[in-house]
């Protein structure tokens, strides 16, 4: 634990010095230590410690929104993967193939500063009102940019944990008078939840790392 805390720390540092502009080595005319200046600069390790939680709450919220919304889209592109009719199931791979298949930071610089060149206006302004919150339109981007390549991964994941139920729990539910839907919502996907926590939380995990 104590040499976790101290890596923490060392991150913080470094993440504070680049912000205040202090150089990571002193000159030979400075008589000043280095953490002597940083801490003048950015404050005492009270600070540092303060600014780390926050950090720490930031990255957890949107990680966890990224999560939730990732759920979301990658539920709704394994059902259209796994429709009868074509066009859904293009759309599904189609989606699934090119954000599993590009790098993250290319996606996030896409939909922030492509997206406003294709369509003409900021879709991103640099302050965005979300009822009564008010979002910096950079951090607003790379949630939504995050979100939606989690989903490209969760639909795989939850297309898998649907395929692993047994046939036979569809076949009884249709044969019970209950329609392919209804039968998916209670029978199926239930089942199909109790598989994919697994590698759900694995993905969490990687999705903290990737919002840090």
């Amino acid at each position: 634990t104590g040499g976790k805390t101290v890596f923490l720390k060392a991150i913080a540092l470094l993440a504070l010095m680049a912000q205040a502009g202090v150089p990571p080595t002193v000159g030979p005319e400075s008589t000043v230590p280095l953490f002597d200046r940083v801490f003048a600069d950015i404050g005492d390790e009270q600070s540092i410690d303060a600014n780390l939680s926050t950090f720490s709450g930031h990255v957890a919220n949107i990680a966890g929104i990224c999560d939730e919304s990732g759920v979301v889209l990658g539920l709704i592109s394994a059902l259209f993967g796994m429709s009868r009719f074509w066009p859904l199931r293009l759309i599904s791979k189609a989606y699934v193939l090119v954000i599993r298949g590009t790098p993250v930071i290319v996606q996030i610089f896409f939909i922030y500063f492509g997206a406003n060149l294709f369509l003409g206006y900021d879709l991103f302004p640099r302050s965005a009102h979300l009822l009564f919150i008010s979002i910096d339109g950079a951090v607003l981007a790379g949630t939504v940019a995050l979100a939606i390549n989690e989903g490209a991964y969760m639909s795989e994941i939850v297309r898998a944990g649907i395929s692993a139920v047994d046939g036979g729990q569809m076949e009884a539910a249709r044969s019970l008078g209950m329609s392919y839907t209804r039968a998916m919502a209670t029978i199926i996907i239930p089942q199909a939840f109790r598989i994919i926590v697994p590698p759900l939380t694995n993905e969490f995990v990687l999705l903290i790392k990737d919002t840090s």
